[in-house]
């Protein structure tokens, strides 16, 4: 049979040798498979990133997506009610699920809301590019990462409040 010999990811690292032995469902004679490689860190951080349209139960966050030559897959956003500093930030390789204090938003997005806050208290934000996924994933974790705040407003006076992020409808019927 025709046979490839070469070593990458690309037909172009490949070139045709004399007819070899029948290997059927292996590769051919002197042929390897490369790896795909990860992606590089991102070369920035997103900038103008503030917390807006306040509420006594969310914060709406916004950003300018990083420039540069290696572009985020997405970011991690990290929340705490105590304070900036007491944010830990995330390790290259460990992957941060999303919950009430965390949120992975795609590239392209420039934006996304935190609920369940709650009111009159000061919330503290930051937000670091990533690149990968699973094991890959790398975050940037040097430069100043951007840190936005917001403060809750007082609970109006009401007799029942649903606001319908969990997709039911509550105790509305």
């Amino acid at each position: 049979s025709l046979q490839l010999s070469g070593n990458g990811t690309a037909y172009s690292n490949f070139i045709w040798q004399e007819p070899a032995a029948s290997t059927p469902g292996f590769l051919n004679n002197g042929q390897t498979f490369g790896t795909i490689a990860p992606d590089p860190e991102p070369d920035n951080h997103a900038t103008a990133f503030s917390a807006s349209e306040t509420t006594w139960y969310s914060a709406a966050l916004h950003w300018t997506d990083a420039t540069g030559d290696n572009l985020p897959q997405g970011y991690l956003i990290k929340m705490s009610s105590v304070s900036a500093s007491d944010i830990i930030a995330p390790a290259d390789g460990i992957v941060e699920n999303d919950n009430d204090s965390t949120q992975n938003i795609a590239y392209g997005t420039e934006q996304t809301i935190f609920y369940n806050l709650n009111p009159q208290k000061d919330y503290f934000f930051k937000i670091w590019p990533y690149s990968n996924q699973g094991a890959d994933i790398d975050y940037k974790l040097d430069g100043e990462v951007p840190q936005a705040t917001a403060a809750t407003s007082l609970q109006p006076d009401f007799i029942n409040h649903e606001t319908f992020e969990s997709g039911d409808f509550g105790s509305w019927t």
